[in-house]
């Protein structure tokens, strides 16, 4: 749509195409989201899926033509919609055996570095999510080695015997991330489109984390038997971006499109809670915590600000008999190659929050470690249609490049193939599309700094069944 105009949701794509309406229009798209998930993880793969009710691109646009036939200006119109640009329903699970670490040994690591007694941990809520609950559980205690008194976790005593751990990891999670915009695109001799738009970004995220250690074989010093953290997160933030774009007809058969969009501004509000739970057979037995005992029984909350990349769109398309009365054109065909430098993502302390320097270390650290992770990535998306008088198919496919730095092994991307069919007659429309994406992504269950972090490789599998209906009046 970067390059076509006249649809609604050119107005989250390259608002200058609402500048080829001349009229009103009213959308509406409810849909279905399919997710099918295939992980590996050392080896073992699962599956694991979730079907649910999703809303699609939803609004009104306002179009009129020009004032006057001598004026220059052709027309434009407002429009105001929702669109969802990210599904966060999911069910997502994979586990498998582990001879190489352990997720305690991170706690134990933490403890180790911090300096401090376990009672001068336990009473710090610096470290009220994992190390006090593993300290508080005994999964991590201290051990007399030849190097002195030290941190260690439970399972890394099995780890030394040769026994195996089976790690299982299941993420429950719902909401995604929406968008409201309000733009306008106006139209210059019918030979230039211009537009804009202010858009809010809405985030809102539930999730429910589980992971699970356990041996896979009994311990004979009978003192490990499992450990389970379950981490309970909700996500909420609220944001704005602005989005410039122009389309350029060279003749009545060629559109060409360019758009440009700011980073977004977005307020969050992260709330969490963790438990734990270990058995620890005859070394302490069945221990319970959760994070609520470390932070004077309240769930934690804290605020912050993301800054996301900035994005370029160009875009160019060809029609086939481009005139005037729509109900001769043929069809189209259309490309869209979008940059989004992923390295400009940055976090930050909100406003009003006061002066805390370890949160701006924390922030700082997080910033340099997103720049030497992340690099710019090409999106391309390509795309056709064909007009049988009132009936319309179309198909296209978007490639979505690897977001990470070639120096590294993590692999990600995402394709997505579409096709459609609609139906469009006395200003009444309907669409019915199925889009199928494959994304692959990498997952770590934890991160340790003395050994090579084991990760998951993630294949998801998302179809989405969308039916727009809409009317021009």
């Amino acid at each position: 749509m970067g390059s076509l105009g006249g649809d609604i949701s050119s107005l989250f794509i390259n608002p200058a195409g609402l500048g080829l309406y001349k009229s009103r229009e009213l959308v509406i798209t409810p849909g279905m989201g399919f997710n099918n998930n295939h992980n590996d993880f050392r080896g073992t793969e699962a599956g694991s899926g979730l079907t649910r009710f999703q809303l699609g691109t939803c609004g009104f646009v306002w179009g009129k033509p020009g004032q006057t036939p001598s004026s220059a200006w052709k027309g434009g119109a407002w429009s105001l919609a929702v669109t969802k640009l990210a599904d966060y329903n999911n069910h997502s699970y994979y586990q498998g055996l582990n001879n190489y670490s352990s997720y305690s040994e991170q706690y134990a690591e933490e403890a180790s570095q911090s300096g401090k007694s376990i009672d001068d941990i336990l009473n710090d809520p610096n470290y009220a999510f994992g190390t006090s609950l593993a300290l508080d559980t005994y999964l991590v205690d201290t051990f007399s080695t030849a190097g002195g008194l030290q941190f260690m976790g439970l399972p890394e005593l099995l780890l030394a015997k040769n026994i195996s751990l089976l790690q299982q990891k299941t993420v429950d999670s719902k909401g995604g991330l929406s968008e409201v915009a309000l733009g306008y695109g106006a139209a210059y001799k019918e030979k230039l489109y211009i537009g804009g738009n202010l858009g809010f970004p809405i985030i809102y995220a539930n999730s429910t984390t589980t992971f699970t250690e356990s041996a896979s074989s009994p311990d004979p010093a009978g003192q490990f038997a499992s450990s389970q953290l379950v981490e309970n997160r909700i996500t909420k933030g609220y944001g704005v971006y602005l989005r410039l774009g122009a389309i350029y007809k060279p003749d009545n058969n060629i559109r060409l499109g360019l758009a440009l969009t700011s980073p977004s501004l977005i307020g969050i509000t992260d709330s969490r809670s963790d438990t734990m739970v270990t058995n620890t057979g005859s070394y302490a037995g069945l221990r319970t915590a959760g994070s609520t005992t470390f932070l004077g029984g309240q769930d934690a909350s804290v605020n912050y600000n993301v800054h996301t990349p900035w994005k370029a769109l160009v875009s160019a398309s060809y029609m086939f008999n481009a005139v005037e009365d729509v109900r001769q054109q043929r069809g189209f065909v259309t490309a869209d190659l979008e940059y989004i430098r992923y390295p400009g993502t940055s976090f930050h302390a909100a406003s009003g929050e006061g002066d805390n320097s370890a949160e701006n270390a924390y922030h700082a650290a997080l910033n340099g470690a997103i720049k030497q992770l992340y690099k710019g990535a090409l999106n391309v998306k390509v795309g056709g249609e064909l007009k049988l008088n009132t009936f319309l198919a179309r198909a296209g496919v978007g490639l979505y490049g690897n977001p990470y730095q070639a120096s590294t092994d993590l692999k990600a991307g995402k394709t997505v193939l579409s096709a459609g069919l609609g139906y469009r007659n006395f200003g009444l429309f309907v669409d019915l599309t199925y889009a199928y994406s494959i994304q692959k992504d990498v997952d770590f269950p934890y991160l340790l700094a003395d050994k090579d972090n084991t990760y998951a490789n993630l294949d998801n599998r998302r179809g989405s069944l969308l039916l727009t209906f809409g009317l021009k009046f």
